[in-house]
């Protein structure tokens, strides 16, 4: 596993709701099925951490729900 970059930005996983709009409970429910995991879980305290690794996977679930209602 590659060694993580103390400089790259993380986000909690509130911060990631309001950045992709997807809800904290989605992205919960993302994590539990396998669809879209954290970057990071903290083991002592299970946060969940974000990275821009996330971002475009999380972009793509959020528009696929949109084009779902259409």
């Amino acid at each position: 596993m590659p060694e993580k970059d103390p400089n790259e930005a993380r986000w909690t996983i509130g911060q990631f709701s309001r950045m992709t709009m997807l809800s904290a409970r989605m992205l919960r429910h993302y994590d539990r099925i396998g669809l879209l995991s954290p970057g990071d879980v903290d083991p002592w305290n299970g946060y969940r951490y974000y990275s821009e690794a996330e971002f475009a996977p999380a972009m793509v679930l959020r528009f696929s729900g949109l084009l779902s209602r259409l």
